[in-house]
């Protein structure tokens, strides 16, 4: 009998502790999902599954709570963040000119989520190509292949501030609020053609002259 009371006791005691055990593991497992981090440099908007987009929450760094299933974490990077663009593009007398920039954006973090209803997460492979070549064509068109060549100086600053005003004015207006700041690291002027052609001229005139 008391053998039996034991073993009773026992398997009593180990069903206690895999129950201990199954709870402790999903206790774990609802805090694991009901929380989440936002790093250093980072903001998170939330998406909620009956009430959509949270438009008025954008969260800073720590740690954050949410409703597991219901409510899912959206996180930016709001750093300013380098992008190298070059564009291939025509001068005013039909030279073609070679410029990359650097591009450094940021989201501005108060319309996170207004950009993620606009844009998602990939905002800048969207926007920024299409605004940097064309302001890069408006600008270059304005000189021709000598002016490029005496007046360099000038070409990387007229492209910083037509590019920085564009991009921001268009940003602001159309595509939800990104702040650009844009400078041009590289620039090459493609008229090895046009001097190649006026060496030639020269020596024909050279030798037709002789």
């Amino acid at each position: 009998v008391e053998n039996k009371e034991l073993m009773s006791s026992g398997s009593r005691g180990a069903g206690i502790g895999v129950k201990l055990l199954i709870g402790a593991g999903a206790l774990a497992y609802g805090v694991k999902e009901a929380t989440y981090t936002v790093e250093g440099g980072q903001r998170a908007i939330i998406f909620n599954r009956i009430g959509g987009m949270q438009m008025d929450t954008v969260l800073s760094e720590g740690l954050h709570f949410r409703i597991p299933w219901f409510q899912y974490p959206i996180i930016y990077d709001i750093r300013a963040r380098p992008r190298k663009i070059s564009s291939l593009t025509g001068s005013k007398d039909l030279q073609m000119v070679n410029l990359t920039l650097r591009v450094l954006s940021r989201p501005l973090a108060s319309n996170l989520p207004l950009l993620y209803q606009r844009l998602g997460q990939d905002y800048d492979e969207r926007v920024l190509p299409s605004i940097v070549n064309e302001v890069l064509k408006s600008v270059v068109a304005k000189f021709n292949a000598s002016q490029l060549i005496t007046q360099r100086a000038q070409v990387p600053f007229l492209t910083t501030a037509c590019c920085t005003n564009v991009c921001v004015f268009c940003c602001r207006l159309v595509v939800s609020y990104v702040v650009l700041y844009v400078s041009v690291i590289f620039v090459y002027f493609a008229v090895i053609l046009s001097l190649l052609s006026f060496c030639v001229l020269l020596v024909i005139v050279t030798i037709f002259l002789s």
